[in-house]
């Protein structure tokens, strides 16, 4: 009897888990009564990578070139940079790129659950947890009264006991 209380106390202490695996328990049973409360959901994502194609051209001075000058010429998706090489006067061409801004799109699907109306769940959300609250309480108090109750009656046993003997 003197055990029992710290069995309880114990019993609850290690069945006890967070408030996170509670939820996910929670979601599982529901999804688990309610399968359409889960739908599947795809949003669309377009997935076309590719860089355009382009052509481009520039006018260089070539009078700047004979000079041995390096001379660049900007266009509108670049840079032409036209050098001549002294050594064996070989026309060096060369094309830096600007950068091109490449439009990623895909479709993510996953699952979501769908509830009702969030106003109406708020409503009775209060009077659940208050008749959970007060279910709580009666169940804490009705042991009490029980050990109580056991208590008062082995002490009047006993001292009806004790005035008879």
């Amino acid at each position: 009897m003197k055990h029992l209380l710290s069995i309880i106390i114990l019993a609850v202490v290690l069945t006890g888990c967070s408030a996170q695996k509670r939820a996910e328990r929670h979601v599982r049973r529901a999804v688990a009564l309610c399968p359409e409360l889960v739908q599947m959901t795809a949003r669309p994502i377009d997935t076309v990578l590719t860089a355009p194609g382009f052509a481009d051209m520039a006018v260089v001075p070539f009078s700047k070139v004979l000079a041995g000058d390096t001379v660049y010429a900007a266009t509108n998706h670049g840079t032409v940079v036209v050098s001549l090489r002294q050594s064996d006067s070989a026309l060096r061409v060369g094309f830096v790129a600007a950068p091109q801004k490449i439009h990623f799109t895909d479709t993510l699907r996953y699952a979501q659950i769908v509830s009702k109306d969030p106003s109406e769940q708020q409503k009775r959300g209060f009077w659940r947890g208050f008749a959970w609250c007060f279910l709580g309480i009666c169940l804490g108090i009705a042991p009490c009264v029980w050990i109580i109750r056991k208590i008062t009656i082995d002490m009047y046993s006993t001292k009806k006991r004790q005035h008879h003997a």
